[in-house]
């Protein structure tokens, strides 16, 4: 951690004022030479989960607030804004102020610069020489919302990790959404992952072109800052020290729909599982993110968590009054869900007012059916192993429906699937068999045995029609009553042979 952040105690107190009101900071000189700052917006509690960067950021003059006492968390913030902050949190605001606003900038749009952003002009001039803007950019395009890959590419720049970038240009960012990522932006938005500048959605994606608020913002600057070499001491050129007053109880700031504590447990065929706990208290808030899927597992904790869920709280918008059914649904749609098999939801409000959703999954009408293994007309298996283990599949498919039964039974009990239901579990199997049409019965007996994991077969039944007509059959009888009719015919030839030898006694006498 910086050290700026070490020797700051770094809190605001915040006063909700009149929107009309101006923002006022007011100074004390403290005995040790420090000046504590008091910091008001009227707007605060539009995103408390950034309290801690915008504090850092605004104690650096990056960020400001606006002369009606807003800070304006949840505003997008344009692409003139985010170079104008790049620039200052690199030290580098001296420089952009002594830069004329008649300087000539080259790019198509620079008229509307210098017509609507005359401020601003030097800001542009600095970053571009010091390698903020890509050679191929020939537009700033001042007023367009600064997206969330735009943003990388800028701090990455700001840190001077174009060679890292250029390096990452071939490898697949690890997210859901990763080809809506610009292919010259891929290398950007890795190191800007790698080095924690920004991360992901719990929904495992990166929303490469979602606008970034101005609450983001302080936050991937404040992540920037961090990390930005020659670290100097936070000193004013006074001498003086500027320290925040502590920070008064999250709890003294709660609304009544404030959402104290949040806990998810989702479960998709799909997406994997995905955990999400978050606890809000007056001292500390807590929050930690696991999520597996296709084998992989990844863990986010801390502060970075703890942003990640209070974002994704925001994208919920829940309150006390909602009915738990559009509390899932608001949910599941922000998460981008559409099939689960398990949802537990637990969630408590500011108020009081708790909320427990359990739900094992969507209505068999509404199970998605994979696509049916092309080939296959009609599949018959019976199977009885040792111990009492029993399965019995039907499937028969034509071309107005598709028909399916699945039954099995063990120790441990009966299952038995029909409908929709059905006709996806016997399709899955299929898909694991890999059956074709010029296997012969050896080799389906084969497949069905190492699929299954079959052992000590009892009896075995296989038919299988495959679309152009060819059909193969196996039927197996217990190897013991093979034996056992080996036996009776032994039995009886020695029995015949006894005949023949009392024939032949008779004859002689």
């Amino acid at each position: 951690m910086k050290i700026q952040k070490m020797l700051f105690a770094l809190l605001l107190v915040f006063s909700v004022m009149s929107g009309s009101a101006a923002a006022e900071n007011s100074a004390t000189m403290m005995e040790d030479g420090r000046v504590q700052i008091t910091l008001e917006f009227a707007d605060v509690n539009e995103a408390k989960w950034a309290l801690q960067h915008i504090a850092d950021m605004q104690s650096k003059k990056v960020l400001q607030g606006f002369p009606d006492g807003t800070f304006r968390p949840n505003q997008p913030i344009s692409r003139v804004e985010a170079v104008v902050t790049a620039v200052r949190l690199m030290g580098l605001e001296e420089e952009a102020q002594s830069v004329s606003s008649a300087t000539p900038l080259h790019f198509k749009d620079a008229e509307q610069i210098a017509n609507k952003y005359p401020w601003a002009t030097g800001y542009v001039v600095i970053a571009l020489e010091n390698g903020l803007f890509d050679f191929s950019e020939d537009k700033i395009q001042p007023d367009k919302p600064a997206s969330r890959v735009w943003v990388s590419v800028l701090l990455v720049r700001a840190l001077g990790l174009q060679d890292d970038a250029l390096g990452e240009m071939t490898t697949v960012p690890a997210f859901k959404d990763a080809k809506e990522i610009p292919a010259g932006a891929v290398g950007y938005v890795n190191v800007a992952v790698e080095k924690g500048l920004v991360s992901g959605y719990p929904d495992g994606t990166f929303k490469p072109n979602k606008h970034v608020t101005r609450a983001e913002m302080a936050a991937f600057l404040d992540r920037t800052d961090d990390q930005l070499p020659g670290e100097s001491d936070p000193s004013n050129e006074d001498g003086t020290k500027v320290v925040l007053p502590e920070l008064p109880a999250i709890e003294d700031h709660l609304n009544g729909d404030d959402i104290r504590e949040f806990k998810l447990e989702l479960e998709s065929s799909a997406d994997g599982k995905l955990e999400i706990a978050y606890v809000r208290k007056a001292d500390k808030t807590e929050a930690k993110i696991e999520q597996k899927a296709n084998s992989r597992e990844e863990k986010q904790s801390g502060d970075e968590a703890v942003s990640a869920v209070e974002q994704l709280l925001e994208d919920f918008a829940l309150h006390p009054d909602m009915a738990q059914e559009e509390v899932a649904g608001r949910v599941l749609d922000v998460l981008n869900v559409d099939h689960f098999t398990t949802l537990k939801l637990e969630l408590e409000f500011a108020n009081g007012t708790e909320v427990e959703i359990e739900d094992q999954g969507d209505d068999q009408e509404e199970v998605e059916v994979p696509e049916a293994p092309a080939g296959i007309r009609e599949f018959i298996l019976e199977v009885e192993s040792a111990g009492d283990k029993k399965l019995e599949v039907k499937y028969k498919r034509d071309e107005d429906k598709t028909e399916a039964k699945y039954e099995s039974e063990t120790n441990s009990g009966e299952e038995k699937v029909t409908g929709e239901a059905a006709v996806s579990k016997v399709e899955e199997l299929l898909q694991t068999l890999d059956l074709g049409p010029d296997m012969g019965r050896e080799e389906l007996l084969e497949e069905v045995e190492s699929a299954l994991g079959l052992s000590e077969i009892e009896e075995l039944k296989i038919k299988v029609i495959f679309a152009n007509g060819q059909k193969v059959e196996v039927e197996l009888e217990k190897e013991k009553d093979d034996k056992h009719d080996d036996d009776d015919d032994q039995d009886d030839d020695e029995e015949n042979d006894e005949d023949d030898d009392d024939d032949k006694d008779d004859d002689e006498d």
